[in-house]
């Protein structure tokens, strides 16, 4: 899929202080188990103490690819037709590093919540596709995704340090979808799950309007994202 490098003008700026955190072994943990987990895993420290974040504010960002049928996802994971514009796939190569995530798709009734967009240092993390990922930050452990219209299935890669639940909720916040990765799957740990697992959610009527990733205040990333109307 071919990307191009966007102009940024009018982007603010501000530096969030990230705290040094000491590489560990990774360890499969159980849902009981109580450990520290890898928070340090996406971070390529820098000389100085502090971390650029970039808040993106009125930039048009690149449309994403449309996709034709939810039936796709579950198949091979990837979109097969772009015939029918039914569903997004969002291009997160067309953010930068430390880039806040949060409205640079809304004009597709997107916005993420405690998402960053990240080149991954450790092996731990590949990527599916390109060289982009979205990680938990600033707070570790859970991510949320809003749509503006109702949707009926979304999709995504998942490659985490612990055990990670995706759980879609209705207009009146009711738990209506699920689904988890049962166990770590970092790239360096000789599991039962490789990397970039593939998580879905899919319902009979569009009625999901909020996604909740938790992976208890573990780190995960997320990679090649699609949603479905209907």
């Amino acid at each position: 899929m071919a990307t191009s490098k966007l102009n940024r003008q009018g982007k603010s700026q501000r530096h969030l202080r990230l705290s040094d955190r000491v590489s560990t072994t990774p360890v499969v943990e159980s849902v009981v188990s109580i450990g520290e987990s890898n928070r340090h895993l996406y971070v390529s420290r820098s000389q100085t103490s502090s971390e650029r974040i970039i808040y993106p504010f009125d930039r048009l960002s690149e449309q994403p690819t449309a996709v034709s049928n939810p039936a796709d996802i579950t198949e091979s994971g990837l979109p097969s037709s772009a015939e029918e514009e039914k569903g997004i796939y969002l291009d997160l190569e067309t953010l930068q590093g430390f880039e806040v995530a949060n409205h640079q798709f809304e004009h597709w009734g997107i916005q993420f919540r405690n998402a960053i967009a990240l080149q991954p240092s450790n092996p731990a993390y590949p990527p599916k596709s390109g060289s982009m990922v979205l990680i938990a930050g600033p707070k570790s452990g859970w991510m949320e995704v809003l749509f503006t219209q109702p949707i009926r299935a979304v999709s995504c890669y998942v490659t985490s340090s612990r055990r990670i639940t995706l759980t879609g909720f209705n207009r009146e916040n009711e738990a209506i979808a699920y689904t988890e990765l049962s166990e770590a799957n970092l790239a360096t740990l000789k599991g039962s799950i490789a990397p970039n697992a593939l998580l879905t959610l899919i319902t009979e009527t569009p009625d999901i309007y909020r996604i909740n990733f938790s992976a208890f205040d573990g780190q995960f990333s997320v990679d090649d994202f699609y949603f479905y109307w209907d």
